[in-house]
């Protein structure tokens, strides 16, 4: 059954037929060209009404979350760029906070990095720190994770959110195809291998209201001192969120600094030489860490809290002592004495370049001596009896030079050669009976 558009369709065509007609010669009926005309305005009715509503475009939910405004993207992008002088890239990409749970999109301004400018993430991540902070955000601890070799934190202004994260890399993936993580293959590096990421989020929207969190406290320099006798010490601290306890100690070149800290994830350890040296830095956030000491002096030991509550943490420090550096060495032989009996000796190392005698008591009847503490140097070996064979005063030695070093023993120089009293070639017996 028609409709009644149809009919009005059609009837307007039934209108058109003696226009037409009007317009040109007198004719009894409609012509072909009339007939099409109604044909073609009924068709194009009947797909009007059969083509579907044009869809509306979804609203967007009141509380997702929108990129910050194309300038304040811009300028921060500018700013950052400045501090790390390379241009970044701007984008628009989908968000979600997972603190309040909102999503939708925000900015996102990245931009890479050189190692040959920049030794590690956390001076990157220092950096852009100080300038978003100059531009009016204020970091939010409920954002702050670290990993290996990289850090993300979270920062406010008004209803805006910015997650910054700046992360280590290789140039090329296989420069680490052998290292389990990036923390281990960081170091094995050059400058030129190395790349620092840059990524900045942005969004605003209806987020909750950021309450700024009080000023993070930082400790006074606190004198890390070993119990007498001790090679370690332990220490306890509590810190509210964003808090640094600084401590300082003295050790040697070639000690080994041995740390431990618990609970894990609770505190930040960084490790800093007197001259600027970074030993561990705070962007590794093992439990564990030892390293051998590169100089004499001053070592700071930086903790900082990591989470978004008062916590306690504990602190294991040791230092290992040194093993003492030999200064001196030593003579060893054997003793053969021409009689069945052996007589108590004293074995005189005469030193060549000092002009000093050095000198030990041996038993009756040793076969066997070890002279200690010589200083490194040339010497003769001889052995005085105190009353010689059959009555005779003989010293006894080995003829050779013997050459003594640090931390080492000659031996083999055994003392078999003896002299009548006044004939042999070593002086009389300087220590006397």
């Amino acid at each position: 059954m028609p409709t009644p558009k149809n009919l009005l369709i059609f009837a307007l065509a039934l209108l058109l037929i003696p226009l037409v007609s009007a317009c040109g010669a007198a004719q009894s009926g409609p012509t072909e060209a009339e007939i099409a005309i109604a044909v073609a305005l009924t068709q194009t009715a009947i797909a009007l009404e059969a083509q579907p509503p044009t869809a509306e475009p979804s609203p967007t939910p009141e509380d997702a979350l929108q990129p910050i405004s194309e300038e304040a993207c811009n300028t921060l992008s500018t700013a950052i760029g400045q501090t790390v002088g390379v241009l970044g890239e701007i984008s628009q990409v989908p968000f979600e906070d997972e603190i309040s749970h909102l999503s939708g999109t925000a900015c996102e301004i990245k931009h890479e990095v050189s190692g040959v400018n920049f030794e590690n993430p956390l001076n990157v991540f220092q950096l852009i720190d100080e300038t978003l902070q100059t531009q009016g955000w204020q970091e939010d601890p409920q954002y702050m994770a670290i990993g290996f070799v990289g850090e993300i934190r979270g920062y406010r202004s008004g209803n805006g959110l910015c997650r910054l994260w700046v992360n280590g890399n290789a140039t090329d993936n296989a420069l680490c195809a052998d290292h389990a993580t990036m923390n281990t293959c960081w170091p094995t590096l050059t400058p030129e291998q190395r790349l620092i990421n840059i990524t900045l989020l942005c969004a605003q929207g209806n987020l909750p209201e950021f309450i700024a969190q009080t000023q993070p406290q930082e400790s006074e320099l606190l004198r890390v001192e070993f119990p007498t006798g001790a090679t370690g010490t332990q220490l306890i601290g509590r810190l509210t969120p964003g808090s640094v306890d600084h401590y300082v100690l003295r050790a040697e070149a070639e000690q080994n600094l041995v740390l431990s800290v618990y609970p894990p994830g609770v505190v930040a350890v960084a490790v800093i030489g007197e001259d600027g040296t970074v030993l561990k830095s705070d962007l590794d956030n093992s439990t564990e860490w030892s390293g051998l000491l590169p100089l004499n002096q001053e070592y700071y030991i930086d903790v900082t809290s990591i989470v978004t509550i008062e916590s306690e943490y504990t602190l294991d420090i040791s230092i290992p002592p040194l093993e003492p550096t030999a200064s001196t060495g030593e003579v060893s032989g054997v003793i053969s004495y021409p009689d069945a009996n052996i007589p108590q000796l004293h074995v005189v190392g005469y030193n060549l370049d000092s002009n000093l005698w050095y000198y030990l008591l041996t038993g009756a009847n040793n076969t066997f001596y070890l002279l200690p503490g010589l200083p490194p140097g040339k010497y003769h070996i001889a052995a005085y009896a105190k009353d010689g064979l059959n009555g005779f005063y003989m010293p006894g030695g080995a003829m050779v030079i013997v050459i003594v070093n640090a931390g080492e023993t000659t031996e083999g120089i055994d003392l078999s050669q003896w002299f009548a009293a006044g004939s042999g070639p070593y002086p009389n017996d300087p220590v006397g009976w």
